[in-house]
């Protein structure tokens, strides 16, 4: 695994479990501390985006668009660094923060994205 998000889940439903209050920890140190304009599963849900599982930190337009993680399940977006992917593509931050998408060493694609719950 080399990034991760763990949640509270508890007293959640089949989707309120993906928030950013939730945060118990995760794998880029500045999630917990930075705002998030949209975490969500449904994402960014624009039919010429289709940004799903969507941690964004801010919206820049493409140039300024600062991320941590996204699923793109559709063909090529808006967005430069989108139309260089195949799809779907799970794409992550590969340092400790939040990601600019347009720079090419910031971020880069995952071959899966894993879900896993633990009952207490």
């Amino acid at each position: 695994m080399v990034k991760y998000i763990k949640f509270n889940g508890q007293g959640s439903t089949d989707t309120s479990w993906f928030q950013g209050q939730r945060i118990v920890d995760s794998g880029w140190k500045d999630l917990k501390i930075l705002k998030h304009s949209i975490f969500s599963i449904k994402g960014d849900s624009r039919p010429e985006l289709l940004r799903r599982f969507y941690v964004n930190h801010q919206h820049g337009g493409c140039p300024g668009d600062k991320d941590w993680f996204v699923a793109g399940d559709t063909l090529p977006g808006v967005c430069p660094w989108e139309k260089k992917l195949a799809y779907p593509a799970f794409i992550y931050s590969k340092g400790n923060t939040v990601a600019l998408w347009q720079s090419d060493n910031s971020s880069t694609r995952a071959d899966a994205m894993g879900i896993f719950i633990k009952y207490l």
